[in-house]
């Protein structure tokens, strides 16, 4: 197949969103396919993401960021890069919302929509694709496969790595909610078919009365690296890379039992890497547990894939209000390391079950609870030397599995 994949975040821009793109276009290129990537160029990310697909078939489409005023007043691009923009500034936070919420329409990369759109007409005058697939977010690229579609009829699948209106963090005004709503339904209404990454998430979907598939994140064997130097003295060192949602994760609960923990068992250490975390920093400042913290920032992907193998246990923070199907990258990542996850939020949670389920780790919504699992771990590594490996079979779990189910629904939808 000829395919058009459209994604602003691609690698060697190294962001959550540039990971599974980047490894559905090098599963199709060794598949046979050709794959025609349009992306966004000049991202405020390190470049420090494999190129895995050759040169010539990727094609950065350079914009001027509606961000770049903000990038100043923040301190500067690679500031936000690694920290994000989030403040301590109550006005900050209050004009940050007015911001986005005006001019982030759908998304910060609206300015990337022409670029993008001329670079395919391009493309398009000199290769014939069969397809059109766009993986999301950022929302603009679905509307560059949609007016593609209506320029030339090209069938186009829609992936939603995360949802659009009905995204679980969804945060701007309703009037803004009703006029997206519509305007989502309307550009999907030319889609042929939607991707997602969870169950709950495609039954989201429906409403749009498309066919919508269930293909994971999952992982890639190849990305498994050697395991970094982590503090060797301490008792148990946990890891957590990513990023923290502000009012999203219960941070209390965690805190308070590494704190309770501590005080009775000696010393932990978290290892924190990613966007956002300086919410989870501050708290533990709160609590007076500062020294218990190693904040790493933004690390490149390799650094942080060599922290989880490094780890004792391997931590995230489950949704608040049950929101369901949010299956991040991050998941994956950890089962395929084989250190035990600890999970920290409800036991209704499906992304909690599904750890629980597939024996990937343990679910802790409570300080007792949690202390009382953290002193299991404890036991077993000094028994042992190191925590209980995961003994469950996770191949269904790797992207090779996953991006073949997708292949098989686009040969059927497309006959081919």
């Amino acid at each position: 197949m000829n395919i058009l994949l459209i994604s602003y975040y691609f690698a060697p821009y190294q962001s959550v969103g540039a990971i599974r793109p980047s490894k559905l276009a090098k599963y199709l290129y060794q598949r046979g396919h050709q794959v025609h990537v349009i992306a966004g160029a000049n991202q405020p990310y390190p470049e420090s993401l494999p190129l895995e697909l050759p040169n010539h078939y990727i094609h950065y489409c350079n914009h001027y960021s509606p961000n770049s005023a903000v990038d100043i007043l923040m301190g500067g691009r690679k500031h936000t890069s690694h920290y994000g923009y989030t403040t301590k500034s109550k006005l900050l936070q209050i004009l940050g919302k007015y911001y986005k919420t005006l001019l982030h329409v759908p998304d910060a990369q609206w300015t990337w929509i022409l670029p993008a759109f001329n670079k395919a007409k391009e493309l398009m005058k000199v290769t014939h694709f069969d397809l059109i697939y766009v993986s999301a977010p950022c929302f603009s690229g679905l509307i560059v496969a949609h007016k593609l579609h209506q320029l030339n009829h090209t069938p186009w699948i829609a992936e939603f790595r995360d949802l659009w209106s009905s995204n679980h963090a969804y945060s701007y005004p309703k009037w803004r909610l009703w006029l997206e709503s519509k305007w989502e339904q309307s550009i999907i209404n030319t889609a042929t078919a939607l991707v997602t990454v969870s169950e709950p998430l495609a039954q989201q979907l429906l409403k749009h009365n498309k066919p919508a598939w269930v293909i994971y994140n999952g992982f890639d064997p190849t990305d498994i690296v050697k395991p970094i130097r982590l503090n060797e003295e301490v008792l148990l060192n946990i890891v957590f890379t990513g990023s923290i949602y502000e009012n999203h994760y219960d941070l209390e609960t965690f805190i308070k039992g590494v704190k309770l923990f501590h005080q009775l068992h000696g010393k932990i250490i978290i290892h924190v890497a990613g966007r956002n975390t300086g919410i989870l920093l501050n708290l533990a400042e709160h609590y007076q547990l500062s020294e218990l913290f190693i904040d790493y920032s933004t690390v490149e992907r390799s650094q942080a894939l060599g922290m989880q193998q490094a780890s004792d246990i391997l931590l995230t923070f489950l949704w608040n209000n049950d929101n369901s199907g949010i299956y991040t990258t991050k998941l994956f990542e950890y089962a395929a390391t084989k250190k035990p996850i600890l999970a920290i939020g409800s036991k209704n949670n499906d992304v909690g079950q599904f750890i629980e389920k597939n024996k990937l780790g343990k679910i802790c919504d409570n300080t007792d609870e949690l202390v009382k699992q953290l002193v299991f771990w404890l036991k077993y590594k000094k028994k042992y030397k190191e925590t209980k490996k995961i003994n469950t079979n996770i191949d269904f779990l790797s992207r090779e599995i996953q991006f073949q189910k997708l292949e098989a629904h686009i040969i059927d939808l497309l006959a081919i």
